[in-house]
Formats: structure tokens, sequence, C-alpha cells
């Protein structure tokens, strides 16, 4: 049986948050991810928002940061250290976090047919239990200077239904890329 796997939430003054940061500076291109002084701000001001570490054997493995909207956990941006990556510590990462929450999990992956990695990334979601949504979906831009991107929604326990997929963009829109054009309809799910 394999050691306690554990998500940590932290604050920038966190001795591992600088070296989580800059794992996912080099895991996530620019236009796929905020400022950093803006999410260092976001970090120590949202009680929605959490900056989580992956703790495994008693070293930092990763982090996964994440949205909790009270009807989904959206998981915003999620990457293990390299030299830990095929060991399967992603996947309990992801069901450490299934097994913590009693809300669904939604995230965004880039779609399958752009990359090799893509395609790879979402087989990888898929062995975790999450589902891909076939309805398009572009994610906006992270503000000035970065470019609005194709991607795909996956989620775990949260069927795929045009009322669900409305109120998941526009939360998603409003709350974590400050879309003002979006409402949020009333909840369906």
């Amino acid at each position: 049986m394999p050691n306690p796997l554990y998500l940590i939430r932290i604050g920038t003054k966190d001795p591992r948050f600088e070296p989580s940061l800059e794992l996912m500076n080099n895991s996530f291109p620019t236009d796929e991810r905020r400022h950093d002084d803006e999410l260092r701000g976001l970090v120590e001001s949202s009680p929605i928002f959490a900056f989580n570490v992956i703790m495994a054997d008693g070293e930092r493995a990763g982090l996964i940061t994440t949205w909790n909207f009270g009807k989904f956990i959206y998981v915003e941006h999620f990457a293990i250290e390299p030299r830990l990556r095929g060991h399967g510590l992603g996947i309990r990462a992801l069901r450490t976090l299934q097994e913590t929450s009693a809300l669904p999990l939604v995230l965004e992956v880039e779609p399958q047919h752009t990359s090799p990695d893509a395609a790879r990334r979402i087989k990888f979601y898929q062995r975790a239990g999450l589902n891909l949504w076939a309805t398009p979906y572009t994610q906006p831009s992270y503000g000035l200077g970065k470019a609005p991107l194709p991607m795909a929604l996956m989620t775990y326990q949260l069927e795929e239904t045009p009322e669900c997929t409305q109120i998941v963009k526009a939360i998603l829109y409003k709350n974590v890329y400050k879309v003002k054009t979006i409402d949020i309809p009333h909840a369906l799910f």
C-alpha cells in the first residue's frame, strides 16, 4: 500500500509556494495562467480559491489549484514535479481530491486533436474517472496580452447537459476569468 498523499492549502509566505509557482510557470504556457502578482493576490484574498501543494512521502510532489463554487470544484492548475511523473502520483492526487470533496470536479484541457500531449492528458484524466464533454468550449483570456484558447471541459460526477454546460461556463467565465457579460443562470444541478 502506498504512503499517504496529502493536499495542503498554503499561502504565499509558505516556503513551498515559490517552488510550486515555478512548477506552474514551467508546466503551463503563458496564455494558460494568470500573471504571478495576480495569482499571489488571489491566494491571499479569496476564500473560494485554494493553492494546494501535493505532499507525498514527506516531500512536495506537485500542486493543484482549485475553486470551490459550492456546486462543483474547479481544478484550475494541476502539475506533478517532472522527476516524479509516471509513478501514479497524479491519479492519487485527483482521487484524494475526489474523496475529500462531496462536490463534482470540473477542469479544462486542450482538445485531444491539438497534440499528442493533449490526447495523453485526456486519457490520464479518463483513467482518474473524469469524462470528456463534447460541447465546444473556449477558455477566455487571462488578461492583457493573453489569448483566449480552444479547450474542452472534463468532469467527475457531473452530467453533460445543455443547461449544466451553460451554468458551468457562466460560473467559470464570471469568477475565474472576470468576463463581465456572463449572467449565471439559475442553478439546475
